[in-house]
């Protein structure tokens, strides 16, 4: 597992893109401007989407006297459907997070199985999900603005992460 410190990345010329939003909680259409929030699930994204509200309140010139806070976007979906390849470059900030896919597709399976459809937690069924149509391993799709995963076979896929 290799992580940077705060000291190894670049600053974003010109300043963090604080570009001037609305007085409602986050945009919700497709995002041009702003921080955008690439937000794959099961990633630990409700935490950074906390993060991101704090960005846009703290870094807005409007906020006391107008309440409006930077534009911002945070919401599930893929770069595809989100229109990021459309983004205004200077006048936005994308990220993301991912996740090593294992824990990934263990969270996703004691949230979405377990926890919500009292599916007993055994070795064969947590096989059969990462194999069946539920389990989602959609990293390439959310986090591309094109459709990488849409000619291959799934279970390709599946059989290639149960390998790794």
């Amino acid at each position: 597992t290799h992580t940077h410190s705060a000291s190894e990345w670049e600053i974003v010329p010109g300043g963090f893109p604080c570009v001037r939003g609305a007085n409602r909680l986050m945009i919700t259409r497709p995002a041009h401007e702003g921080f955008l929030f690439q937000r794959p699930m099961k990633v630990g994204s409700t935490t950074m989407v906390s993060v991101v509200l704090r960005l846009a309140h703290n870094r807005s010139p409007w906020l006391k006297k107008e309440n409006i806070t930077c534009r911002h976007r945070s919401m599930h979906g893929s770069a595809l459907e989100l229109e990021y390849d459309k983004r205004r470059r200077s006048k936005s900030f994308l990220f993301s997070l991912i996740r090593h896919p294992t824990k990934r597709a263990v969270s996703q399976f004691f949230h979405f199985g377990v926890a919500s459809r009292q599916i007993e937690p055994t070795d064969e069924i947590f096989q059969a999900y990462l194999q069946g149509s539920e389990f989602q391993h959609r990293y390439l799709d959310d986090l591309s603005a094109r459709n990488y995963t849409q000619h291959l076979d799934k279970t390709q896929l599946g059989h290639s992460f149960l390998r790794h």
